[in-house]
């Protein structure tokens, strides 16, 4: 049996398509069940609940693990240089080329986070076989972020697999979530920045993402990030 598929932005409400099963996300967030769910083409899955806050002055990091700032961190990257990202991870590490030239205050905001280890120890709380594996939540359910927002910088890189995106409430909403896609997700251009690309260890990526596990069952086995390691 086939069931509308809705999404409930704000106050409106979008008919997206049908899918077996009911679907509601409310604020962007998908509030269901990604057990056994093997159904690609899901833009919503990568949507998540972010603060608002939209504030620019310079973040700053005090000893050890920060997870919450007042405001996004100040541009201190290079656009022009060539910058990888090493995650290591319960199952292994895998490689990010990350787009700093066509991306820049995404990959600046993500390399800010990694060095100031806000990345260690969290999980990729939603995995959906198939389509992708997301991570970089505070909070593990979906629902977190770093206490600030950073605008969208959609840019010609496509969701292909092994594509890096940032995960969203919305548009400008872009926080510290981010997601890999298992496989090839046209359906998501256009509306996520794509500020990378793994280059090796897509096989670590593709073993986290063979478990679905819904956010919302915060008592879930969990693959955690150990570290992410900024190059050069």
């Amino acid at each position: 049996m086939h069931n509308p598929w809705m999404l409930t932005a704000g106050m409106g409400v979008i008919a997206i398509g049908t899918i077996a099963g009911t679907f509601l996300a409310t604020a962007g967030f998908a509030n269901r069940s990604t057990a056994g769910d093997t159904t690609a083409n899901r833009s919503d899955v990568v949507d998540q609940t972010q603060p608002t806050s939209t504030a620019t002055a310079t973040a700053t990091a005090t000893a050890g693990p920060q997870r919450v700032y007042t405001a996004a961190p100040a541009m201190s990257i290079d656009p022009n240089q060539q910058y990888t990202a090493t995650v290591k991870t319960d199952k292994g590490d895998f490689t990010i080329q990350l787009y700093g030239k066509d991306a820049p205050q995404t990959v600046n905001n993500f390399i800010f986070l990694a060095q100031h280890h806000f990345y260690d120890g969290l999980s990729f709380d939603r995995v959906v076989p198939g389509f992708v594996v997301q991570g970089g939540d505070p909070n593990g359910d979906a629902t977190g972020g770093p206490g600030y927002t950073i605008p969208d910088e959609l840019n010609s890189h496509t969701n292909d697999a092994g594509a890096v995106a940032m995960a969203n409430a919305g548009p400008g909403t872009d926080g510290s979530t981010f997601y890999i896609d298992l496989a090839s997700q046209p359906n998501l251009n256009g509306h996520y920045t794509v500020f990378g690309k793994v280059t090796s260890g897509m096989d670590v990526v593709d073993a986290i993402g063979k478990t679905a596990r819904d956010p919302a069952n915060t008592s879930a086995p969990v693959v955690k990030i150990q570290s992410i390691t900024i190059s050069p």
